[in-house]
């Protein structure tokens, strides 16, 4: 591949605990979200405030045992693409995160869900 075909990626966070995935984030998009609405004085949210929101849901529900990962994906690859990788192979899938994501959530004394 030379250096004028470089991929690029999105940053995604993705949640999931026992009962399944919580969540898949494009956090890219978000940003892009909350520059355009701040430049129209509208109000928006930012990646670090869904990192933030989910983290504390984390800590709240320890029960739920949760993970919480930060993964850089293609760009073009959607929520959806995440969420159906999920349906139809979740080991590979959940195996794929862990070696190359980054874990936003310390232990917090509980087994993982999917090993």
């Amino acid at each position: 591949m030379s250096s004028e075909e470089e991929t690029t990626y999105n940053k995604f966070l993705i949640v999931w605990h026992i009962h399944g995935v919580e969540a898949v984030i494009d956090l890219d998009n978000i940003n892009q979200a909350y520059i355009a609405s701040t430049l129209k004085d509208e109000p928006g949210s930012t990646a670090s405030h869904y990192i933030n929101y989910y983290l504390m849901r984390a800590r709240f529900n320890a029960h739920r045992n949760y993970e919480i990962w930060g993964i850089n994906l293609p760009t073009g690859t959607t929520e959806d693409d995440v969420f159906n990788w999920f349906d139809h192979n979740t080991q590979a899938i959940v195996d794929l995160i862990r070696s190359h994501g980054v874990c936003m959530l310390p232990k917090l004394g509980m087994d993982p869900v999917i090993r």
